[in-house]
């Protein structure tokens, strides 16, 4: 929510990276992440001089680099939508040398992002016993997309309703939660 409500008023991110994770199982806070992510970075510039790229299939490791390498001709600045499961995703008891391979090479190239392009990468996991997920940790913004809990919920809506100048009362709140924990 934070880095959300950042992202739509345009204010200084908390932790100010070239690389932002938006990791976790919920939806919603990824693809909002990565519906504001562009306005935040390019502000007034128009859509046909904002520089992003997908990689969402079959990613080329080589190319992705490429494309991070590249400076951007029209707006100074690019961005990197990087979405592909594939890439992080690994069995840590059956890596092959080749998929082993890969990771270093995407640990390689995500630790040295220059100044102008900006890498979003969405994953609704990742294992965080890689090397790859170590060193996205020391450098990269990590935002928490995980559901929420059950337990959570009544501090969440009222703070989301405070976020609009409004409040529930104690009824609502507990139909609310009844409705939610049968479903």
């Amino acid at each position: 929510d934070e880095l959300i409500h950042r992202l739509k008023e345009h204010k200084p991110l908390p932790h100010p990276t070239n690389i932002i994770v938006a990791l976790g199982n919920e939806d919603y806070y990824r693809s909002e992440i990565t519906k504001y992510i562009a306005d935040y970075i390019y502000g007034e510039t128009p859509d046909e001089d904002r520089e992003i790229t997908y990689f969402e299939k079959d990613t080329n490791i080589k190319e992705l680099e490429a494309t991070i390498n590249t400076y951007p001709f029209f707006s100074g600045m690019s961005l990197i939508i990087l979405r592909d499961e594939k890439l992080w995703k690994v069995d840590k008891d059956k890596i092959s040398e080749t998929k082993k391979k890969q990771l270093e090479d995407l640990t390689r190239v995500l630790s040295d992002v220059p100044d102008y392009c900006k890498v979003l990468i969405v994953a609704p996991s990742m294992d965080k016993r890689m090397k790859l997920f170590k060193s996205l940790k020391d450098t990269a913004l990590i935002a928490n997309c995980d559901s929420i809990k059950v337990r959570d919920i009544a501090p969440w809506l009222n703070a989301q309703a405070a976020s609009l100048d409004c409040h529930f009362d104690y009824a609502a709140v507990s139909a609310i939660m009844d409705y939610l924990a049968a479903a």
